[in-house]
């Protein structure tokens, strides 16, 4: 056993190092993870460190460099402050008593704290929200906002492991050979690597039409990458591995855009550190500051994550390298513009007074945007009936044609005047009043919401010296007999949740979580009840209630009593006493489905040959203009849906040969073909459908349209397409 183990270990500097005032100096221990774990101040020419050497031994590094002033505010030392502080790594020699001996240090060491000053990183987060079928940017509030900085690849390529070179040269190989590239070529940076550019579509897309899911990846078109010398593409090709990695180090400012097209390689070539972490606030600003060492300037990369059902789920995360800022100019307005569907609007202001404020369905749907009637001058509709349809997808203008399905919640947000001396706790209630095809229904008795339900909010805490945020869950469900009810949320978070610094993720409240994916089809009436701490329904003033104003706020009020709307929002008891709220909404859970047929040629004398052959061909007669009959079905059982057909020649535009388009189902023709009624739904000439051509080939697409929304937007997994093609010649 070696006696020594427990022998300190101490850095000493000799004579000869020419350190004058070694107290300005500082050792520091770096563990594996990057971070200062141990500061040591130097005595005489001697510091002692209370970690030991075995630890050192274990992937731990030894840093030499100038103490850091209190003032510069960092609550955690990393390894990337000392590099940038010019601080002095030193070998790992240690003599029989445990001393690292250092006999010289570097000639710039600077032993007073190094120049610093202090960048702001400050940005906005919005969205564009479909709201009512209008496209309309908020901002994002109550987002988790991850602030880091990225260090320089060149700091990394030397660790790169051979297999990843050789990776690299191969693909380089390939890429030059077959010339791929960039639509836009940003601007170069002092330091790589700039952020991904969007491609471009190939202009001549397949005859087949394109589903929402389809990815276009065999599809792109890029061009336009900076031109790469004979020296360079050779060295980026050379069998010596040593050269690749130097051309590569030499040339990053050339070819940065090519790293952007291949993310594997992007964590071998970048990485970064978590400067801080913040909330945005209810203007969707964010804001940071951060200590700039050696008058540098950061290369920034932001990460944001939102609370969605409880859970922090991330919204933003482009990848390194493209989607970090490079150079970042401090101060400067970092805008990012968020898409996830599970981004909610910001909703800061609480509402004063005992109001319920009956907001919307999902993210998109205002209640008020849901008819309440069959019919009304309000509600245009190809339907009769509409009652429980919205308008919010906007797939058919202004006209009230989607159900709901899927799952989604309905959205409230209560006044401060609640929870209050009688009202304290809230409950849903529902039942199905038709069937899938409006056929009324005997009112039965309503059930109950039921289930857990909790309320998400955020409090600060500090995790290794760094600021961050932490999660909880206010639980809002309280058994009550053989049913639930659950509690109004107090609008101070703190109040409700007994948590310092606690703040809701919203104001809004996830009343109930619906899952019409598991409903039958009908028109639902849901009511809204006010209760006490025991279950007993209360009684409300008529002003309690309300729904959006549908007005520009400010200047004016954004919700107004829903009474005023629509005295059918409003549920009395028979003294006519206010004692919930109501609405209805209509379920649907069909998609829509559509097939494309043989089409048929057929001439005046009513003989017809199908393009139902081996080689796709169908013939015509010289003597006679004769037509094609376009047979097609488009479906969805209760026509909640619009269908598109279209038939192009050759390379020709899209459609330009025959379109037709409208709602489910589609008109419908008959005529004789060989003696038997056909059924078609679109007929051209042949001169019409040829042109110049004695022959052609077609294409023929179909895609259906679903109107269903799950409230935040149209649900395009409903959708449906199908693709034929087809060609025709004269007869022989």
């Amino acid at each position: 056993m070696d006696k020594r183990t427990n022998v300190p270990v101490r850095v000493r500097l000799s004579k000869e190092a020419g350190i004058a005032y070694p107290e300005k100096l500082r050792v520091y221990v770096v563990d594996t993870n990057g971070q200062v774990i141990e500061e040591a101040p130097f005595k005489g020419n001697e510091a002692f460190l209370n970690t030991s050497k075995q630890v050192l031994h274990s992937g731990g590094k030894l840093y030499v460099g100038a103490s850091f002033s209190k003032e510069a505010g960092i609550r955690q030392l990393t390894e990337r402050h000392l590099l940038k502080s010019k601080a002095f790594e030193v070998g790992l020699k240690f003599n029989r008593e445990n001393i690292v001996d250092l006999q010289r240090l570097p000639s710039g060491l600077d032993l007073d704290f190094f120049p610093f000053r202090f960048c702001h990183i400050t940005g906005h987060l919005s969205k564009y929200f479909n709201i009512d079928g209008q496209n309309k940017k908020h901002p994002v509030c109550h987002a988790r906002v991850s602030i880091y900085e990225v260090d320089r690849f060149h700091f990394v390529l030397p660790d790169i492991p051979e297999y990843v070179v050789v990776d690299i040269r191969d693909w380089f190989r390939k890429t030059l050979r077959e010339k791929v590239q960039l639509d836009i070529i940003p601007p170069i940076p002092a330091r790589p690597i700039v952020r991904a550019t969007a491609p471009r579509v190939k202009d001549s897309l397949p005859l087949r039409l394109l589903k929402p899911d389809q990815k276009l990846t065999n599809e792109l078109k890029l061009k336009a990458l900076p031109a790469l010398s004979e020296e360079l593409q050779a060295g980026l090709q050379s069998d010596a591995l040593d050269v690749v990695q130097q051309t590569i180090a030499a040339n990053y400012k050339i070819l940065y855009p090519y790293f952007c097209l291949y993310p594997l390689y992007h964590h071998w070539f970048y990485t970064r550190q978590l400067i801080t972490t913040v909330e945005s606030d209810c203007n969707g600003k964010f804001d940071a500051w951060y200590l700039i060492l050696d008058n540098d300037q950061p290369d920034v990369y932001v990460k944001v994550e939102v609370l969605y059902e409880g859970n922090w789920v991330t919204v933003y995360d482009p990848g390194l390298p493209c989607g970090t800022r490079w150079n970042y100019a401090c101060g400067s307005d970092i805008n990012i513009t968020l898409t996830d569907t599970r981004v909610a609007p910001c909703s800061c202001t609480p509402l004063e007074g005992e109001i319920v404020f009956v907001r919307r369905v999902g993210n998109g749907t205002s209640i008020r945007k849901i008819a309440m009637h069959a019919a009304s001058a309000q509600t245009p509709s190809p339907f009769v009936d509409v009652r429980g349809l919205t308008n919010n997808t906007g797939v058919e203008g202004n006209n009230y044609v989607s159900p709901f399905t899927q799952a989604f919640d309905f959205v409230v947000k209560f006044g401060d005047g609640f929870p209050g001396a009688t009202v304290t706790h809230y409950r849903w209630k529902y039942r199905r009043i038709t069937n899938q095809d409006l056929g009324a229904l005997p009112l039965g008795d309503f059930d109950y919401q039921q289930g857990p339900l909790s309320k998400a909010y955020t409090y600060p805490g500090d995790f290794m010296g760094t600021e961050v945020f932490y999660t909880g869950l206010y639980e809002m469900d309280q058994t009550v007999g053989s049913g639930k009810i659950y509690k109004i949320p107090n609008v101070d978070a703190v109040a409700a949740t007994g948590v310092a610094g606690a703040r809701w993720e919203t104001d809004d409240t996830a009343s109930i979580r619906v899952n019409a994916a598991g409903m039958a089809g009908g028109v639902y009436e849901f009511v809204l009840e006010l209760c006490d701490n025991a279950g007993n329904t209360q009684v409300v003033s008529d002003t309690v209630f309300q729904v959006d104003s549908l007005l520009a706020s400010p200047p004016y009020p954004l919700s107004t009593p829903a009474g005023g709307v629509d005295s059918d929002y409003l549920v009395r008891n028979g003294v006519g006493n206010v004692t919930g709220f109501r609405f209805l909404l209509r379920v649907d859970n069909e998609a829509t489905t559509c097939e494309i047929f043989d089409a048929v040629v057929r001439s005046d004398s009513g003989a017809g040959t199908t393009t139902d052959t081996i080689c796709g061909f169908a013939t015509y007669n010289h003597l006679s203009p004769g037509q094609v009959l376009f047979r097609f079905d488009a479906h969805q059982p209760r026509n909640y849906a619009k269908y598109g057909f279209n038939v192009t020649k050759g390379n020709s535009t899209p459609g330009a040969a025959a379109n037709v388009s409208g709602q489910v189902p589609e008109p419908s023709h008959n005529i004789l073909v060989n003696g038997a009624l056909t059924n078609y739904q679109l007929s051209r000439t042949v001169p019409n459908l040829l042109g110049s051509c004695t022959q052609a080939a077609f294409a023929e697409n179909i895609y259906v349209t679903a109107y269903h929304t799950n409230g935040s937007e149209r649900v395009w997994q409903f959708d449906s397409s199908d693709t034929a093609a087809f060609a025709i010649e004269p007869d022989a």
